[in-house]
């Protein structure tokens, strides 16, 4: 009877000792998770600070990111953004080093795993932000580009090369974190910029087709028909008082028509006079 007595009492004891000894390493991870509440909002502060001093909202606004946020139904700027994320990950390292403290080791090892892809995702979306600015950048230096060579196409090609910038950077943003697998996308995108580029080269062969026969036509008509030549085509009667790529201008009463070179290769034209400066070169 002693004997159960005495077992009795030492293993009340000994849950006792567990009970006082769970309760400790609860008690300091709870003050480790205080601490770093602490830590994490001062370090917060600092960095949207930091960032608000640099005007860094005003370099984003440049890159529509403001217009992204309102849409996502985000009112907080990029700056503060960034401050929570300083904060969390602070957090995290606190939260996971309390749970070690505590012997939940599972809870720490996913901590553990999650404090490993935040660095990757800040650097993802600071590469698509570069990024962004620099498709922009691209994009208004084309415009920039065809609209002094007076190029109507040039808002269309800025257009495509943002496009598919855009893309690229996107998909390689996605790449840096772990476990997206971006080779659907990679495969899809490709496909759609093949056919793509198929399509327009098909367009453009069939709608510069009669511009190609022209040009092509102006190498003979500029040797055969000189400027200052009495032709006639079509009982159309006139003197050539211009020669290009498209066509011929002819000089009729007064008035100049434009005859383009695919009309004149096909058509039967009789020379009626050549200047005397050709007539002496031949």
């Amino acid at each position: 009877m002693i004997l159960l007595q005495v077992n009795l009492a030492e293993g009340l004891q000994g849950y006792f000792d567990q009970f006082l000894t769970g309760i400790s390493k609860v008690g300091v991870g709870l003050l480790m998770i205080l601490v770093g509440w602490i830590v994490a909002r001062i370090a917060g502060k600092i960095v949207t600070k930091l960032l608000e001093a640099l005007k860094i909202d005003n370099l984003l606004e440049k890159l529509n990111v403001k217009q992204f946020l309102e849409k996502a139904n985000m009112s907080q700027t990029v700056a503060s953004i960034f401050g929570k994320f300083v904060f969390w990950f602070i957090m995290l390292i606190f939260i996971m080093a309390a749970s070690d403290v505590a012997g939940l080791s599972i809870i720490s090892e996913k901590i553990s795993q999650l404090i490993d892809i935040l660095p990757l995702i800040l650097v993802a979306i600071v590469f698509l932000v570069v990024g962004m600015f620099v498709a922009q950048f691209v994009r208004d230096l084309i415009i920039g580009a065809t609209q002094s060579m007076n190029l109507v196409i040039g808002k269309m090609a800025a257009m495509f090369v943002y496009v598919f910038l855009m893309i690229i950077v996107t998909i390689t943003s996605l790449d840096i974190i772990p476990g997206f697998d971006t080779s659907l996308i990679k495969s899809n995108v490709v496909l759609f910029f093949a056919a793509l580029l198929l399509a327009a080269v098909f367009s453009y062969s069939i709608s510069s087709k009669d511009v190609l026969s022209n040009v092509l036509g102006g190498f003979f008509t500029k040797k055969i028909y000189p400027i200052g030549s009495e032709i006639e085509i079509d009982d159309i009667r006139g003197t050539i008082i211009d020669n290009n790529n498209i066509g011929i201008v002819l000089d009729i009463k007064g008035e100049s028509v434009v005859i383009p070179n695919s009309e004149i290769v096909k058509k039967r034209v009789k020379i009626l006079s050549v200047p005397r400066t050709r007539i002496g070169n031949d």
